[in-house]
């Protein structure tokens, strides 16, 4: 088996056969789709029943809800191919993305193929051409991958990895940074990447994932749980000076940007007096360097950890 697509599944009806079909339809045969039904209360689960009595690649995994890191996980689990390749089940991919990826990591000897991706109807429009890929290989470790997020994508797709790179790596219970703990600690174990300059998977906008929710409880809480990890991790380990420098000081300002998103003034205020300790535990054990945070980010730091603090 040379690809398992790993497809976490919840209360998608409305997507779902798009992104079956984009993944029937590929150009490449030799894969596994191991859709994980994450405890779906629509038509869902219904929909993955009927694709996989017709096509045995297509495997199915039920379990309750427990987020979308943890259906990964479980696909992650139950994988058997060579590389391994995520898509969201709101999104749907190009005929050729498997083909294309495989074709230039086996060229290249790559552990990571990436494509780059787009929005809606951008993929079709015949603006870009499979005929001539611009691509780029080289390697990365946690300093590039965090210099050059764009470019390898912030996301776990459009790519695929080989499963024996990902070994026991698993996504924490991080809502909204799970994918950049992941890819984070792959590049800390460091990998061989080529990149292709065209854009193979379509990102649909769906106004009912939590990416786009107004105010997430939820990501408020994995932000700063993702610095904390990563500090009692590492704090210890050569990486952490390339963390302080570009890591820790994105997360606490996403943590400090979801505390500040209710429109409740108490709320705003509780969230304050429940993260500004966390916050100014982590500063007091040295995870931020300072010198890398712009004017306008120290006082909104000290802005919010003060008055946290102060519980004002």
């Amino acid at each position: 088996m040379k690809i398992s697509v790993i497809l976490p599944v919840y209360n998608v009806e409305k997507y779902l056969a798009a992104c079956l079909e984009s993944i029937e339809n590929q150009s490449f045969n030799d894969w596994e789709l191991i859709a994980v039904n994450d405890g779906s209360l629509d038509k869902s689960a219904d929909i993955l029943r009927q694709y996989a009595e017709r096509d045995t690649r297509i495997k199915v995994i039920s379990q309750s809800n427990k987020g979308l890191g943890a259906a990964r996980n479980a696909g992650l689990k139950a994988a058997k191919g060579d590389f391994v390749c995520f898509v969201d089940s709101d999104d749907y991919v190009h005929p050729q993305m498997l083909e294309l990826l495989l074709n230039a990591a086996e060229k290249e000897n790559a552990d990571v193929a990436i494509a780059s991706f787009c929005s809606e109807g951008e993929l079709f429009a015949g603006k870009y051409h499979l005929d001539k890929i611009e691509q780029e290989c080289g390697d990365a470790d946690a300093g590039y991958y965090l210099q050059n997020v764009h470019k390898l994508n912030y996301s776990v797709y459009p790519k695929l990895i080989k499963r024996k790179l990902i070994g026991n790596l698993r996504f924490g219970d991080w809502i909204g940074a799970e994918d950049w703990g992941f890819n984070l600690e792959l590049a800390i174990k460091g990998f061989h990447y080529v990149k292709l300059f065209v854009p193979l998977y379509v990102y649909v906008m769906n106004a009912s994932s939590i990416s786009h929710s107004p105010f997430s409880r939820k990501k408020l809480e994995s932000y700063c749980a993702e610095a904390e990890y990563f500090y009692e991790k590492y704090h210890d380990d050569a990486v952490f000076a390339v963390l302080r420098k570009r890591f820790f000081r994105r997360m606490a300002l996403m943590t400090i940007g979801e505390a500040r998103k209710p429109q409740s003034r108490s709320e705003r205020r509780k969230l304050r007096r429940e993260y500004a300790p966390r916050l100014l535990r982590l500063y007091k054990n040295g995870v931020f360097d300072m010198r890398q945070f712009l004017l306008r980010q120290k006082v909104k730091f000290w802005f919010f950890v003060v008055r946290g603090m102060l519980k004002i």
